[in-house]
C-alpha cells in the first residue's frame, strides 16, 4: 500500500496516532456503494444497550425519551449529542501500523514479533479511554473516547481499517438502576444516585420546589439508569449534557444553557468562525399549558398556566404528569400547589422557547455543550491539497418545545389508586382481608384481598367496617378508616398529653388521633380512665373504648410516639462544646419557641408539655435542619434521636498517591484532591483536611482512583462512603526468593482452582526503585513464577493477579 501523506496544516489523532487523511474523500465515496456506514456502523453492538423492563409499572412507555436518532455518520466525522441516553460516536480510517499502535493503548494488545500477515481474532480484554484530538492549525477539540473493534476495508488485506469511537455514555447505557427501598431526599439526590449507577459524576442546576417530590418510578422501579436520568431531568425543566473531557454529566436549566451558548457564539464571532445559521429566536408562542394530573377517582384534570401566545394559531400545550390532585369532599385541597406546579412548567417551557437554531462554523469549534443542543458534528471536508486539513463544525439545536412523554413528579402516579374496602374480619395491627371496590362503590375490584394497616398500632376496625385504601404496585394500604358500616367502633386511638397513673380509675387528658365515634374528631381532647396497670407517659399512644360516658383505657403503647421538628434559629445549633462527661442535661437543649413540629403520622401531635428538647448524643444541627425526637419515659424528657440536614454534605475526590486502606485509615490532604464539591462546602462546613474510613474499603487505593466522602455530624470530619477504581489498573512488583507457586485444583467436579500466592515487594513504575511496601500477588496459571523476578500485576476485583506466564 502506498504511503499516505501526512498534512502539515491541521491533524486528527487517536491516542496520539494520526489517522489516514482522506483528503479527496475517495474512500468515503468508495464505501457508500460497498460498506455504507449507516448500514454497518456499530451494528453488532446496538442490541447490547439495555432495554426497559416490560414487567415494570404500567409497561415502559414513560421511559421513552424524546431525543431523536442521530443521522448516519460519515467517515471522518465526530457526533457529540446531548442527553444521557445517547452517546457520542466517530468513525476514522487508519492504516495497519496505526491500528496496532492504538490497539496497544486502547485494548492492551500485544503485537506478535513475527507473522507479518497475522490479523488477530482477539484484540484483548482491556478497555481503556483514549484521547481524540481534532486540530485545524488554530483551534483544537479534545474528547475522551473509547475504541470499538475495527472494520476491515480491504477484504483479505489488512492495509486499511475503519475505527469506530464512542464516549463513556455508550457503556453507561448498558447499566440498570436497581430499585431502592427509600426515596431520594430530592431531585439533586436522585441525579447523584443515578450517576453512581452509571459510574459517571452528575451535577445539577437547582430544581424548583414547585415540582414536588420525585415520582417513585424513577427510584423504586428497576430501569435503564441513563433513560431515568434523562426523563427525570426533563420532568423538572432540565436537560442533560456531557462534557467532552471531564467524564461528567450536567443537568442544565435554560438560564445556564443560554450563558453557555452566548459564550460559544461570542468566541466564534470574535474569530469570524460562524459562516451560516444562528439563533432562531422565540416566536409563535403557545397560548399556555394544560398540565394534567390524576384524581383519586382516576379522573384526569388539568391546571392551566398562560405562556402568552395570541391569535388563532396559539394553542395550549397538553402536558401529562403524575401530579396528584388531592380532593376532600369535593374541595381541591392542594389547589395552590397544583397551580404553582403548572406555573413552573409554563415558566420553564417559555425559557426554552429560544431554540431550534442551526450553526455552521469554519474549522474546529471549541465546543461548550448547552441544553439547547441536539448534537455537535465536526467533519473532515474535501480539499485539493493532501497537506491541508479542512474542517466544518455544525451545532444543531432541539425543537422549541421539548418535553418527555410524561413529567414524573408529584406525590402519586399511575400506579396508585384509591379504593373503598370493607373488612372481612377484625383488623389487626398488621392488616386484614377485605372486599375492594371503586371509590363510587359501583364496581368490585377484588372479592377478597389483604389490606395493610398503616393507621398506627391501635386502629381497632371491626369486621364489616369500611375505609379508604390506596393501591401501590399490587399492595393495598389502609389510609382512612370508618367510612360507615355496621361495625363502627365506639372508641378512639389517643395520644396522652399528660402522664397517666397506673391506679384503677385514675384519669389523664389525651388528644384523639383516630376517632370511632360520631361527633368526635381528630385532635379533640378527651379524658381517659385507667383500667389498672396501664402506666402511660406524655406522648404514649393508646386505645380507649367508651363505656357509658367514660373512656376506659384498653391498651397503651409503651413505646412513645416519634415526631419531627425543624430548627428555626442558628443560636440553637447543637454542639459538643462545653459538655461535661456524664452530665449533658443542659447542653444542646432547644426551647419550645425555637422549633416547629410536624408528624410522620396521619394525625396531629404537639408536645404541649415539653419545655425543652434535649440533645444527649451531642448531634450537630443548623437552622432549617429537620430533627427526629421522642419522649424518654425513663428520664422523663424529650430527646433528639437524629438530625437530618437540609442537604447532604458530600464531596467527590481523586487520590493523588497510592495508599493501603482498612478500618480507621486516614487519608491525608496531600494524598487526595477534591474534584466535585458541588454545593456541599457551604456555611460552616470546613474544607476537608483529611478523610477517614470508619467502615471498610474493599481494595487498596491507587493514584488516580476516585471516591466519595460525606460529612460526619458527630465527629465533624469527612468519612469515605464510596471508593472505586477508574484509571489505575495494576502495578509492578518483585517476587520473593521462592517465587509464586503454580495454581492447583481441576476447577470442576468439586475440586476448585486454588491460586498460588506469595508476598511481593512493590516496585515504582516511574523510578524503578524497589519500595518498602508489600502485598499479596496471586498466580492463576498452572506453572510457577520464578524468584526475585520483576512482574506486572493487574487488579481482578479486589485481588492482584500476576500478568505473566509461569516458568
Amino acid at each position: 500500500m502506498p504511503e499516505i501523506p501526512q498534512p502539515n496544516e491541521g491533524s486528527v489523532t487517536i491516542a496520539g496516532e494520526p489517522v489516514a487523511h482522506d483528503w479527496q474523500c475517495q474512500l468515503r465515496h468508495f464505501l457508500r456503494d460497498r460498506l455504507p456506514p449507516e448500514d454497518m456502523l456499530f451494528a453488532r453492538w446496538q442490541n447490547r444497550v439495555i432495554r426497559e423492563n416490560t414487567l415494570s409499572c404500567d409497561g415502559s412507555s414513560w421511559l421513552q425519551t424524546p431525543y431523536p436518532e442521530l443521522p448516519p455518520i460519515q467517515i471522518g466525522e465526530l457526533q457529540w449529542p446531548s442527553g444521557a441516553s445517547r452517546y457520542a460516536r466517530a468513525l476514522y480510517a487508519v492504516d495497519w501500523q496505526t491500528l496496532q499502535a492504538i490497539a496497544v493503548t486502547a485494548w492492551g494488545y500485544t503485537p506478535p514479533e513475527s507473522l507479518e500477515t497475522f490479523v488477530p481474532d482477539d484484540w484483548g480484554n482491556d478497555n481503556y479511554s483514549i484521547e481524540l484530538v481534532i486540530n485545524d492549525g488554530v483551534r483544537q477539540l479534545l474528547a475522551t473516547v473509547f475504541a470499538l473493534p475495527p472494520y476491515r476495508v480491504s477484504g483479505f488485506g489488512r492495509e486499511l481499517w475503519l475505527l469506530p469511537l464512542v464516549d463513556e455514555r455508550y457503556f453507561a447505557n448498558m447499566v440498570a438502576h436497581v430499585a431502592t427501598e427509600f426515596a431520594p431526599e430530592g431531585w439533586e439526590e436522585l441525579f447523584y444516585e443515578l450517576g453512581v449507577d452509571l459510574e459517571i459524576p452528575v451535577t445539577s442546576d437547582p430544581v424548583s420546589l414547585a415540582y414536588g417530590p420525585v415520582d417513585e418510578r424513577l427510584w423504586k422501579t428497576g430501569c435503564p439508569a441513563a433513560k431515568a436520568l434523562d426523563i427525570g431531568a426533563l420532568s423538572v425543566g432540565l436537560r442533560v449534557v456531557a462534557d467532552l473531557q471531564a467524564g461528567a454529566l450536567r443537568a442544565l436549566n435554560a438560564s445556564s444553557s443560554s450563558t453557555r451558548r452566548a459564550s460559544r457564539l461570542l468566541s466564534a464571532g470574535t474569530s469570524s468562525m460562524l459562516q451560516a445559521g444562528g439563533q432562531c429566536g422565540a416566536g409563535a408562542k403557545p397560548k399556555g399549558v394544560h398540565v394534567y394530573g390524576v384524581r383519586a377517582n382516576e379522573k384526569q384534570e388539568y391546571s392551566y398556566a398562560p405562556i402568552g401566545g395570541l391569535g388563532e394559531g396559539a394553542k395550549s400545550i397538553a402536558v401529562w404528569t403524575s401530579w396528584f390532585l388531592d380532593y376532600e369532599d369535593g374541595v381541591h385541597v392542594n389547589a395552590a400547589a397544583s397551580n404553582a406546579f403548572a406555573s413552573q412548567i409554563a415558566t420553564d417551557v417559555t425559557s426554552w422557547l429560544n431554540s431550534g437554531g442551526q450553526f455552521c462554523y469554519a474549522g474546529v469549534l471549541d465546543y461548550i455543550p448547552s441544553g439547547f443542543d441536539d448534537y455537535l458534528s465536526v467533519q473532515v471536508l474535501e480539499t485539493d491539497r493532501p497537506e491541508v486539513y479542512r474542517f466544518t463544525s455544525r451545532v444543531y439545536e432541539l425543537p422549541a418545545v421539548f418535553l418527555p412523554p410524561a413529567m414524573l413528579t408529584g406525590e402519586l402516579n399511575c400506579c396508585e389508586r384509591h379504593y373503598l374496602f370493607t373488612l372481612d374480619s377484625d383488623m389487626s395491627a398488621s392488616g386484614a382481608n377485605a372486599e375492594i371496590r371503586t371509590m363510587d362503590d359501583s364496581r368490585q375490584v377484588e372479592q377478597l384481598h389483604y389490606v395493610v394497616n398503616t393507621l398506627g398500632h391501635f386502629n381497632h376496625m371491626l369486621s364489616e367496617d369500611r375505609g379508604v385504601c390506596v393501591k401501590v404496585r399490587d399492595v393495598y394500604y389502609a389510609i382512612d378508616p370508618n367510612q360507615g358500616g355496621s361495625g363502627v367502633t365506639t372508641g378512639h386511638v389517643f395520644v396522652l398529653t399528660e402522664d397517666l397513673d397506673p391506679t384503677v380509675g385514675e384519669t389523664a387528658t389525651a388528644d384523639v388521633i383516630v376517632s370511632g365515634e360520631a361527633g368526635i374528631s381528630a385532635s379533640d381532647e378527651i379524658t381517659v380512665r385507667n383500667t389498672g396497670q396501664k402506666l402511660g407517659h406524655v406522648g404514649a399512644v393508646g386505645w380507649a373504648v367508651k363505656v357509658g360516658s367514660q373512656y376506659w383505657v384498653v391498651e397503651i403503647d409503651q413505646y412513645p410516639i416519634l415526631a419531627t421538628a425543624v430548627l428555626d434559629d442558628d443560636t440553637h445549633d447543637f454542639t459538643a462544646s462545653g459538655v461535661v462527661t456524664g452530665s449533658v442535661a443542659n447542653q444542646g437543649a432547644i426551647s419550645v419557641s425555637s422549633y416547629e413540629t410536624s408528624s410522620p403520622y396521619p394525625f396531629s401531635f404537639l408536645p404541649y408539655s415539653a419545655p425543652t428538647i434535649l440533645n444527649p448524643y451531642n448531634l450537630l444541627g443548623h437552622d432549617g435542619d429537620s430533627i427526629l425526637f421522642t419522649w424518654n419515659s425513663t428520664d422523663e424528657e424529650f430527646q433528639i434521636l437524629q438530625i437530618l440536614p437540609t442537604e447532604k454534605k458530600r464531596i467527590q475526590f481523586r487520590l493523588t498517591d497510592d495508599l493501603s486502606t482498612g478500618p480507621g485509615t486516614t487519608i491525608g490532604a496531600a494524598k487526595f484532591e477534591v474534584i466535585q464539591p458541588r454545593q456541599y462546602l457551604s456555611g460552616e462546613m470546613p474544607d476537608p483536611a483529611n478523610l477517614s474510613d470508619p467502615m471498610h474499603l474493599l481494595v487498596d487505593g491507587l493514584d488516580g482512583d476516585y471516591g466519595e466522602a460525606a460529612y460526619n455530624y458527630k465527629t465533624f470530619g469527612w468519612d469515605v462512603v464510596a471508593f472505586h477504581r477508574r484509571e489505575s489498573t495494576g502495578g509492578i512488583a518483585m517476587t520473593p526468593g521462592g517465587g509464586i507457586p503454580a495454581r492447583s485444583g481441576a476447577g470442576s467436579g468439586g475440586d476448585p482452582f486454588v491460586w498460588g500466592s506469595a508476598t511481593c515487594t512493590d516496585v515504582s513504575a516511574t523510578s524503578g526503585e524497589i519500595g518498602a511496601g508489600t502485598y499479596t500477588v496471586y498466580n492463576s496459571v498452572d506453572s510457577s513464577i520464578g524468584g526475585d523476578e520483576v512482574v506486572q500485576w493487574k487488579w481482578v476485583g479486589s485481588m492482584r493477579f500476576v500478568d505473566v506466564e509461569g516458568c
